[in-house]
């Protein structure tokens, strides 16, 4: 079974651990894994009670936590551990600081995004969303671009909309991509997601009544799926 590792780090269940850069991507890769039948992960993400702050530039001090209570409970034995972050607008760079959080809690890092390695007692992962493009180069850009995807893929006719009233307010951050994301996205649940207008994304996720807006099985997310089997296979 999977399991939302609390703050406070109360107990892991699990001997393999997903680390996410926030709530958001611990939501859905919560919600993916248990939609297409992927077990046995705990997944947490920085927090203040266990990592200061949140955000990825604190996973390295969160991942140190988790080794710290493994160490404290040896009756079990942390197995693997995956990092999943955004890219942003620099794969490259987002997979230097996965690799740099890694060694900073004393876990070798791997050679390369997107699959397992066996690095000493330990497999490790670090999957940067949203994935890979069809030649098989790192997509810029974050959990909300990921999101939209998959939202227009059974209502394409909602990017069109959101794009002529993004015109019409004539504020968009069309210089920083990721805001502009997370402004489109924020736009979409606020005209379309009855239940909660102004849901963050963990809160649309957690939601049995997202699945008409964000449908879990889209194939935008089957790379990201496909990653989780792999890292939890065997």
């Amino acid at each position: 079974m999977n399991e939302r590792l609390p703050e406070g780090l109360i107990g892991i269940e699990n001997s393999r651990v997903i680390v996410c850069e926030g709530s958001g991507d611990a939501c859905l890769v919560h919600k993916l894994m248990d939609a297409r039948g992927i077990q046995s992960c705990s997944i947490g993400y920085p927090n203040e009670k266990d990592a200061k702050s949140g955000g990825k530039d604190a996973i390295g001090l969160y991942i140190r936590n988790i080794k710290n209570w493994f160490f404290l409970h040896p009756e079990k034995a942390l197995d693997r551990l995956a990092i999943v972050l955004d890219s942003d607008e620099n794969p490259q760079a987002a997979f230097r600081l996965a690799c740099k959080a890694l060694e900073e809690a004393g876990i070798p890092a791997p050679n390369r995004a997107f699959s397992r390695e066996h690095l000493e007692h330990l497999a490790v992962a670090v999957y940067l969303i949203p994935g890979l493009d069809e030649e098989g180069t790192p997509l810029k850009g974050t959990l909300e671009d990921l999101l939209l995807l998959a939202a227009f893929n059974n209502n394409p006719h909602y990017q069109g909309c959101l794009s002529t009233f993004i015109d019409c307010i004539g504020k968009a951050p069309t210089d920083k991509p990721n805001k502009l994301a997370k402004m489109r996205l924020s736009s979409l649940v606020g005209a379309s997601f009855e239940p909660n207008p102004w849901a963050a994304v963990d809160k649309l996720l957690a939601s049995s009544k997202s699945s008409n807006l964000i449908p879990l099985d889209s194939h935008h997310f089957d790379h990201l799926a496909d990653f989780l089997a792999e890292f939890c296979k065997g």
